[in-house]
């Protein structure tokens, strides 16, 4: 009885470790797939603003509730020029095997340049850019 007591306790901890629930977290994450996405810099608006237009899909089994990803902007190719995060990037929620679009303004900061999620200072420099998704929160 007491060996069945310990096991039990044993799988309990092992599945209530926060490192186990990162490495659960972290392969559902492959369920999700940005299939567009492209940045649109509205010049009419002054100053102008920077959106991200993407299309995210739920290949897995669960809802996800929302989700934070990573930019990286390169310039002149491979040089990497600037990276910022941005979390909360769902609106609403998608349903498992639903597509979405969204279109998220990215914001600035000329004040403190890295706390910007756009490179405003130097947009004309920007040729390329690379999004990963980073956590993923899902009911």
């Amino acid at each position: 009885m007491m060996n069945k007591v310990l096991a039990i306790f044993f799988l309990l901890a092992f599945l209530l470790h926060p490192d186990t629930a990162m490495a659960i977290e972290d392969e559902y994450i492959k369920n999700i797939e940005i299939t567009e996405a492209d940045i649109n810099v509205d010049h009419f608006k002054l100053p102008y603003v920077a959106y991200l237009a993407m299309t995210i899909t739920n290949n897995g089994d669960r809802k996800i509730s929302n989700m934070a990803v990573e930019i990286k902007y390169f310039k002149y190719g491979d040089l990497l020029m600037h990276k910022s995060v941005i979390r909360d990037v769902l609106k609403e929620p998608i349903s498992p095997g639903g597509t979405k679009k969204y279109n998220i303004r990215l914001n600035g900061d000329f004040a403190n340049t890295k706390n910007e999620q756009y490179p405003y200072s130097s947009p004309d420099k920007v040729t390329d850019f690379d999004i990963k998704i980073i956590t993923v929160k899902y009911r």
